[in-house]
């Protein structure tokens, strides 16, 4: 049966370097050659035109397990500051994904505060916030880069690993050869890298929430390595973004008040190799107070009987008039000088 890597970075893993200047940052590189750069992570792409991968909003969505998906917590950050500028429910979203983004909550406390950046501008009926982080996690010794690369579903790519133990690389769980988890440790020991891979898993574990729920159920540790056993591990990089077209044009309500997605963006960029990890994310998010157009002043109504006419009268549950005149002619008028 096919094999599937699933690489789950989980935010809470994450260590930022922003808080520090880039100066500051450039010393500690400069200090290991180990070290990874800052400027590692291929050009940009959009990732609607890669053809078997996308981003997904949050833990729990849906994503296909043909096709890569790719998550970060900067696009629940960045919507949760609009929930809190708003401060009132919302609700009737018209694309379900929104609705989803929403009400989740798996991204609370996955970073601490000063290792990310969210701010927010406002006006009188837009609001945009933006969410980002940059985060080192780089070996304190790297592993070993093969020389030959390894085999993953059939193609031929560059890889890193280890054969036997190797003190920054841990077995959480070995069920099988196609069931395991294994994690990497960087320097920073507060943090971890975690990898799953599981080619049988069933189409009910098809989102990162249900994915990670099973690592955590499977978790034993405390598995040691042999001299025999091998670690082999795919590089993995890319630099993607994406307009959410399919949420932008959108609508939510709250408290009576309309709003419109004018602007959904998101860009991810991740680097895994020998030496270490590296990750980038940013989300932008804007929306607009939808107002009613007022049209022109309406004419006012000439209600002026200068013309034949009719008179009913009519008693008000009754279901015909009691009495009718039709005028047709000034006979029946009173003239001024009468």
């Amino acid at each position: 049966m096919k094999q599937i890597l699933f690489l789950l970075f989980i935010p809470i893993a994450f260590q930022s370097c922003k808080s520090s200047t880039i100066d500051e940052v450039n010393e500690d590189i400069n200090n290991s050659e180990e070290e990874i750069s800052l400027d590692i992570f291929p050009e940009t792409v959009d990732v609607d035109s890669v053809e078997r991968t996308d981003f997904v909003l949050t833990l729990e969505s849906d994503f296909d397990l043909e096709n890569n998906a790719i998550y970060s917590a900067t696009m629940p950050f960045a919507w949760n500051e609009i929930k809190s500028i708003i401060n009132a429910p919302l609700e009737k979203f018209t694309n379900s994904e929104l609705e989803i983004l929403n009400q989740t909550e798996s991204y609370v406390d996955v970073l601490n505060s000063e290792e990310y950046d969210v701010n927010a501008e406002v006006s009188e009926k837009e609001i945009r916030t933006r969410a980002f982080f940059r985060i080192s996690l780089p070996f304190k010794d790297p592993f070993t880069k093969s020389d030959y690369g390894m085999s993953f579903n059939e193609t031929q790519v560059e890889s890193f690993g280890c054969i036997g133990y190797h003190r920054y690389c841990r077995i959480n769980y070995y069920n099988n050869e196609n069931d395991f988890s294994i994690s990497l440790d960087p320097k920073d020991k507060a943090h971890e890298i975690i990898l799953i891979m599981n080619s049988e898993m069933t189409t009910s574990l098809n989102t990162f929430e249900e994915i990670f729920d099973y690592y955590v159920d499977n978790k034993v540790g405390g598995i040691g390595f042999e001299d025999d056993d091998r670690v082999d591990i795919p590089i993995v990089e890319f630099n993607l973004e994406k307009n959410f077209q399919r949420i932008i044009g959108t609508s939510f309500i709250s408290t009576d008040t309309m709003y419109n997605v004018t602007e959904f963006y998101q860009s991810n960029a991740f680097l895994l190799n020998e030496k270490g990890a590296e990750v980038e994310s940013e989300a932008i998010i804007e929306i607009e107070e939808v107002v009613e157009e007022l049209g022109e002043k309406p004419k006012p109504k000439a209600m002026i009987f200068n013309r034949p006419f009719f008179i009913f009268l009519k008693r008000r549950k009754a279901d015909y008039p009691y009495f009718g005149v039709y005028i047709a002619n000034d006979e029946l008028l009173k003239k001024v000088d009468d």
